[in-house]
């Protein structure tokens, strides 16, 4: 295997976590801006008020995009093991 075969699959796998981690990380960003806009109009000022919407943002972010996640690594890793004959050249 050359240098530029191993660094194109480092960077496969690079991207690969990047758009498997993608929904629930977005899903707690936009839960914990919501819940900081609907702290400040309450006027409140505790910091762990949107620890909760933050954990339940990534959690429902995993939820809803979970089968499509699946199916992305799934199909990474099937990529992969295919490859592997020729990598081995």
């Amino acid at each position: 295997m050359a240098w530029n075969e191993a660094l194109e699959i480092a960077l496969g796998a690079v991207w690969a976590a990047l758009w498997i981690s993608l929904p629930p990380v977005l899903g707690a960003a936009f839960a914990g801006i919501i819940a900081g806009f609907i702290q400040r109009l309450a006027g409140m000022a505790d910091g762990h008020f949107c620890t909760f919407f933050r954990f339940l943002g990534g959690v429902l972010g995993f939820l809803w995009f979970g089968a499509w996640m699946l199916a992305f690594m799934t199909r990474y890793w099937l990529d992969l093991w295919n490859a592997v004959p020729e990598l081995a050249r």
